[in-house]
């Protein structure tokens, strides 16, 4: 019909979904195995905030100590940048259903989520 827009779909055919699911599954558990799995430092010391791995570390302070914790620092706010700016998208194009809500919903809730993991409010 003229002068209407088309419905936003929110699928993806299969040939696009399944490696994405791969991807978006596998990658994560490759790299937490990764610093689970790896001989030179213990994995605790990955894994606990920076601040808090050098007080409890016997010698301060290993280039590693708190890696995962600050690569899940930045996976928050690539998250909570994706869903914002997918907010700002349906805004500008005007739809302001259940979408827009969700993703801007999102994108605050991951920012904040960012920003405990980062200054340590928890």
């Amino acid at each position: 019909m003229p002068g209407t827009t088309p419905a936003l779909s929110l699928t993806m055919p299969r040939h696009v979904l399944v490696p994405v699911a791969i991807i978006v599954l596998a990658l994560p558990a490759l790299v937490v195995a990764a610093a689970v799995f790896q001989p030179w430092l213990d994995p605790k010391w990955l894994f606990l905030d920076v601040v808090a791995a050098a007080r409890e570390a016997d010698e301060c302070c290993h280039i590693a100590f708190g890696f995962m914790s600050q690569l899940g620092i930045i996976m928050w706010a690539c998250v909570a940048a994706t869903g914002l700016f997918t907010a700002l998208i349906l805004w500008v194009r005007g739809a302001r259903g259940a979408a827009f809500s969700l993703t801007l919903f999102a994108g605050l809730l991951h920012g904040w989520m960012a920003l405990d993991d980062a200054l340590l409010l928890h």
